[in-house]
């Protein structure tokens, strides 16, 4: 019994399809209270799944007339993680987004002096949200950080 040449294509085609499927990229995320969390929420750590190629935070610099970077950065993995983390951004011109707030917990630079420090593959960023690419396989780590002491 000969098997029909469309069956045969398909199976090729599949086949074919398969060695060139591209898996989402990927990156970790972990957001430490450093034992100061007035809302008494546990540290976080997950894996988000990306697309490198889209810009999910590009809304937000096309409303303030602002170039985006053309990679993929820092705020664009935040919107992609942003699942209920009730995540607070500010802008400042010249320097792009920096984060507010995560969960509620927010930057007080006035009373208490704590902020949000942002590390990624365990290094201090030396660059902010707007300007850090993120490639899969990094860990961006938010560090709840007080100002007085710096840890």
């Amino acid at each position: 019994m000969r098997t029909p040449l469309v069956a045969v294509f398909a199976t090729l085609l599949f086949t074919l399809n398969a060695g060139c499927a591209e898996e989402a990229s990927q990156a970790r995320i972990e957001v430490l209270f450093t034992g100061h969390n007035p809302v008494g929420i546990p540290d976080i750590s997950s894996v988000v799944k990306f697309d490198a190629d889209e810009r999910p935070s590009l809304a937000a610099y096309d409303n303030r007339s602002v170039a985006h970077p053309d990679f993929y950065t820092v705020h664009d993995f935040l919107i992609d993680w942003n699942d209920g983390y009730r995540l607070e951004f500010s802008f400042y011109d010249g320097l792009g987004y920096s984060v507010d707030a995560i969960l509620g917990v927010r930057s007080e630079f006035v009373a208490d002096c704590w902020f949000w420090a942002t590390h990624l593959n365990g290094v201090a960023m030396e660059t902010g949200i707007s300007t850090t690419a993120v490639a899969s396989g990094d860990v961006v780590t938010f560090v709840y950080t007080d100002c007085s002491t710096g840890a």
